[in-house]
């Protein structure tokens, strides 16, 4: 895996939001080859705590490796973004300084032969971050109904191309199982008319992300862990989010501008329902790379952070 690693990415900027200081307890949710962990643990020295997080035991293990150094300061624990507030009971912690969250995939899982994630293996559709569930790509693609199909593949915001997709696998499986990548990728190809988009983006690419995103509920992990992670910041604590594509990004904003607003009742109405704001937005459009990082690591031209700081209780 070592051979897969690439940088972390924004790094200052997530130390800046995250105001990671020295003896500050941090968590990162989806702690992956642990690069942005390093980061903290280095920034938070000689006493800092990081609770690492991550849904992929092999990430976890690779984490475990580069933070040796770090000793008792570091805490690794297999979880999910969503289960936060189960996690950090069970390692004894309150409250923590700053939580992280880097979601999707890491390039490790995108590039693994063995995982089927990528257009060109010849393994089993997989696509699962948790190799421990049950749910893979392959349920997904051979086993639901065409109308699953069409709800799945909407995740694109193409519903038309959509039903175009479902149709074609439907018909495909009469005539046997579509086992791995290689052959979904041909599939949409085909059924699409081109090979590539408007870039150099195959056409496959958006179609085995909603794929991904539903396997790994990586919409619904993203709502429920921002509100997880809202609960166990202490007061004036920092949440900051990667998220690397356009439904994502949405489905973060919308989340934290929830939180930020507390009230839900209607504005011509009075207030009944009792909420107050738990978070304020720090970044309420979206943080970019900066153009030099993007040059350097093109795959962050499409990442956004978004940070927001947990209100003090009335």
């Amino acid at each position: 895996m070592d051979q897969l690693y690439h940088p972390p990415a924004m790094v200052a900027e997530v130390l800046e939001y995250l105001q990671v200081r020295r003896g500050g307890v941090y968590l990162d949710s989806t702690v992956g080859m642990g690069g942005h962990a390093e980061a903290i643990l280095e920034a938070s020295a000689p006493d800092g705590v990081l609770l690492g997080v991550d849904m992929d035991a092999s990430a976890l293990q690779a984490a475990g490796k580069r933070l040796e150094r770090f000793g008792p300061r570091v805490r690794l624990v297999h979880g999910r973004f969503s289960q936060l507030e189960t996690l950090v009971a069970q390692l004894g912690v309150g409250q923590v300084d700053g939580v992280l969250a880097d979601l999707g995939p890491s390039r490790p899982q995108l590039l693994s032969p063995a995982r089927g994630f990528s257009f060109d293996s010849e393994a089993r559709l997989d696509a699962r971050y948790d190799r421990q569930q049950e749910l893979t790509a392959w349920h997904v693609v051979n086993r639901f109904s065409r109308a699953d199909l069409v709800r799945v593949l909407s995740l694109t915001g193409k519903p038309h191309a959509a039903r175009r997709i479902a149709n074609a696998i439907v018909a495909r499986r009469a005539t046997g199982a579509i086992d791995t990548p290689r052959e979904l990728a041909q599939l949409i190809r085909n059924t699409l008319g081109r090979a590539k988009t408007g870039g150099s983006a195959d056409v496959a690419t958006e179609w085995f992300m909603a794929i991904r995103m539903f396997v790994n509920r990586e919409l619904e992990e993203a709502t429920e862990g921002i509100e997880a992670a809202a609960k166990i910041l202490s007061p004036r604590g920092r949440l900051v989010v990667l998220s690397w594509d356009g439904t994502t990004h949405a489905t973060v904003r919308r989340k934290m501008r929830e939180l930020e607003k507390g009230c839900s009742c209607p504005p011509e109405l009075p207030c009944v329902c009792g909420r107050t704001p738990v978070l304020k937005l720090l970044t309420p459009r979206g943080r970019q790379a900066t153009a030099e990082e993007r040059r350097i690591n093109p795959a962050t031209r499409t990442c956004r952070l978004f940070a927001a700081e947990k209100v003090p209780p009335p």
